[in-house]
């Protein structure tokens, strides 16, 4: 009789990599993909060991396997944990002692390392239960509460309803002395507190930022996004949910005695007061809350504490910094910021490096690109005021000084000046080259790290010649030296901004074979199989990303016609002033050259004018959450929007044209080039189709995503298919056309497909 094994994983794809896996070697294998799932299915079926990933919809993985342990013949069941989030086996090691658990596994693991592991504790004396009443036992003598300052996974799951309560910013106490000595008590105003959130975003710091002495807000970072925040006492939490109106006072008085933040998130949910779905947006809008807050008002005493650690201990809901400063900035009035410039006379202005990466989550109009532009070269300052003179270009103008976005400097000296300098000044002896220094031991290294991280050089006085930002050489990061993680790190943050041939480190008068050799050179480095498996999830992230920017410009040079078409882009966007095409920041991503493909223009104002025009058909309130997810859309708020979209499919389940707004957002919330991504999105179409095939919006964003798949053949017929009712769209015939070759090639190589396998579907 075949063992029974029980997957409880959320992620269907890996799930079904995993059964695949199971069952080929001759195991019952089910799949549940929610916590209540996974309960249900053992209740109604034991099984024989358990695969159960930790973060789960609705119920936290390890609430899952101690229900289990209650029910019959789950007292003693073998299992694994999992997690692509959290990486430490020691963030849950309470918990896996306390249930009799295996193992933990952080992924992505291979799939042999986990047939080998499942195969040898079935192996063992009653298929691996003897094992788990030996762990049970061990840990039993153990039942004392855990330390104060430490806490385990399921103590503060992310969705889940049933945490234990912990001390308020338990995880942010200081733990030791060095700690303390990170404490800064000067004081924090706008200007500084902007460049201090703009430096660590910009820099992809975690660690946990404190602010202020007495009612503290504490923000958690993890590579420069706040995806947390506390505060003094956990009744803040509740006074601003009844701010928003999301509670009243009478449905929440009994809660204002509960101390601990995650617990009280429980209590929310428990008792109806915030559903499942409208937790995540507003959980979000909290930690969004609290950057912009701080921001209004002048903090003394702050600090910075470069850790991780604290993932796995607090909730993750991630908002972008730059944009919630942008936001706080447009409430200042303008006058409370003119003494700011009043200091800057006589100076000039420009863009610094970080300028291309972060501006445009501050670009949200017209004018404001236009200023963007316009200090491109260095100019006077008196010039742009006197040029951009509304409100919201002077608010812009601010945050991009008090950002470092953009640098001040001396103006440039004239000719005669210069002259008259250089004959008074009498020629120098050329000075001895200094002395090596020795290298800081790694004690002293902490606190010159915190020292650059809490005061970075925002708005310095720089020379003439800094004023516009250094472009970086074509060479960077292109040595051997260094482990695989910084020297990805180093090429994404210096060569994700580049045109295509300075990525590629060529002159523009570059041979096709020139192309071909740095391709062959770049590939390898960026490709996953060759990184090995014990990479940081944000290191593969941005692995893919290279790759594909390098495939991408791989595909605009060494094709002739393409390769003069970028040619006169790039002319064009330099004699203008704007970034070249191909460049991109963080978690862009570009697709042609010209600025226009599958990625911008959804939703369309007709179709926004469609979705208004169905009040008559599903009420005014639904139409108004949608609308919600749409502006969220339009301002690439993907996650947002997606939680709004999946709280109105409760209401609209069968309207195809919310199941194809989810595809889009769930398409832009990953990377489109990656398989995955695509695979997720198009379950939504698929479902959407089901209910009416010939929607617009559904067509449109099927041909979208299938534009970046290896699918060519249903990437034809539905771009074709798209083609002929959107004739505005000019990057539809480019796509169009390098799949229907694509597909050519294929269905002539069709005949030697069985030489070498067949392509898994």
């Amino acid at each position: 009789m075949s063992h029974r094994i029980l997957i409880v994983e959320d992620d269907k794809h890996f799930a079904s990599q995993l059964k695949e896996l199971f069952d080929y070697h001759g195991l019952d294998t089910r799949v549940a993909v929610t916590g209540p799932e996974g309960i249900e299915a053992f209740r109604t079926g034991p099984a024989d060991f358990l695969l159960v990933d930790v973060m789960l919809p609705e119920v936290h993985g390890i609430k899952v396997l101690e229900t289990i342990r209650t029910l019959p013949g789950g007292a003693d069941v073998p299992a694994l944990l999992m997690s692509a989030v959290y990486k430490k086996e020691s963030l849950f090691k309470p918990d896996m002692q306390r249930l009799g658990v295996h193992g933990f596994l952080p992924k992505p693991f291979s799939l042999l390392d986990i047939g080998r592991k499942v195969n040898g504790i079935l192996l063992e004396p009653e298929s691996g239960r003897l094992g788990v009443r030996s762990l049970l036992a061990e840990a039993a003598p153990q039942a004392a509460p855990p330390p104060p300052n430490t806490a385990s996974a399921s103590q503060v799951p992310r969705h889940s309803p049933t945490s234990r309560p912990t001390p308020l910013g338990a995880a942010a106490a200081p733990q030791s002395q060095a700690e303390e000595s990170t404490v800064y008590r000067d004081r924090l105003d706008r200007a500084r507190y902007a460049g201090l959130l703009t430096h660590l975003f910009h820099s992809h710091a975690s660690g946990i930022l404190r602010l202020g002495e007495d009612r503290t807000v504490i923000l958690y970072l993890l590579n420069g996004y706040p995806v947390w925040a506390e505060t003094s006492t956990s009744a803040d939490l509740l006074d601003w949910l009844i701010g928003e109106g999301v509670a009243s006072r009478d449905q929440v008085q009994h809660l204002f005695g509960i101390s601990s933040a995650p617990a009280l998130r429980a209590a929310l949910l428990d008792g109806g007061v915030i559903d499942t779905y409208d937790m995540p947006p507003l959980m979000e809008a909290w930690v969004s809350w609290n950057v912009r807050r701080v921001f209004g008002s002048e903090v003394k005493g702050y600090s910075f504490e470069k850790t991780d650690e604290f993932a796995g201990m607090v909730p993750v809901y991630e908002v972008n910094p730059i944009r919630e400063l942008w936001q706080a900035a447009r409430e200042v009035p303008v006058p409370d910021l003119e003494s700011a410039f009043a200091e800057m006379e006589d100076r000039e202005v420009g863009r610094t490096r970080s300028f291309n990466r972060l501006f445009g989550y501050v670009a949200t109009t017209d004018e404001l690109r236009a200023l963007g532009e316009f200090l491109l070269p260095g100019r006077k300052l008196e010039e742009v005021r006197g040029r951009f003179q509304s409100p919201d270009a002077t608010r812009c103008l601010w945050l991009l000084l008090s950002a470092g976005l953009v640098a001040v400097a001396d103006a440039p000296a004239s000719s005669q000046q210069r002259e008259r300098s250089r004959r008074r000044t009498p020629p120098q002896p050329p000075r001895p080259a200094p002395k090596p220094r020795p290298r800081p031991s790694a004690s002293h290294r902490p606190r010159r790290e915190i020292d650059e991280i809490v005061h970075p050089p925002a708005a310095q006085t720089r020379p003439h010649r800094a004023v516009t930002a250094a472009r970086p050489t074509p060479t960077q990061g292109q040595g051997a030296d260094g482990n695989p993680e910084s020297r990805i790190a180093l090429d994404y943050v210096t060569r994700m901004e580049m045109d295509y041939y300075a990525f590629l480190g060529l002159e523009r008068d570059a041979t096709p074979a020139q192309v071909d050799a740095r391709y062959e050179d770049l590939a390898p480095r960026y490709r996953l199989r060759n990184l090995g498996t014990e990479l940081h999830p944000d290191t593969r992230r941005q692995a893919k990303e290279l790759l594909t920017k390098l495939v991408e410009a791989f595909g605009e040079l060494s094709d002739p016609r393409r390769r003069a078409r970028y040619d006169r882009s790039l002319a064009e966007a330099e004699a203008k002033g704007r970034r070249p095409p191909g460049s991109r920041g963080r978690g862009e991503h570009t697709t042609t050259s010209s600025g226009d493909g599958p990625l911008t223009g959804y939703p369309s104002g007709d179709s926004d004018r469609t979705v208004a025009e169905a009040t008559n058909l599903h009420g005014a309130g639904l139409i108004q959450k949608w609308q919600q997810a749409r502006r969220a859309m339009h301002g690439s708020e993907w996650r947002r929007a997606l939680g709004t979209l999946e709280n109105l499919r409760v209401d609209l389940p069968s309207e195809p044209g919310v199941l194809a707004d989810m595809a889009w957002c769930c398409l832009n919330a990953g990377i489109p080039t990656e398989s995955r991504t695509q695979d997720r999105s198009l379950e939504w179409v698929a479902l959407a189709e089901a209910f009416q095939p010939g929607h617009p919006d559904v067509i449109e964003v099927k041909a979208r995503i299938l534009a970046f798949s290896e699918d060519h053949a249903a990437a034809v017929r539905a771009l074709k298919r798209l083609g002929r009712s959107r004739t505005d769209l000019a990057w539809i015939a480019e796509h169009l056309q390098k799949h229907e070759a694509q597909a050519e090639a294929a269905s002539e190589s069709k005949g030697l497909s069985g030489l070498f396998g067949r392509r898994k579907r």
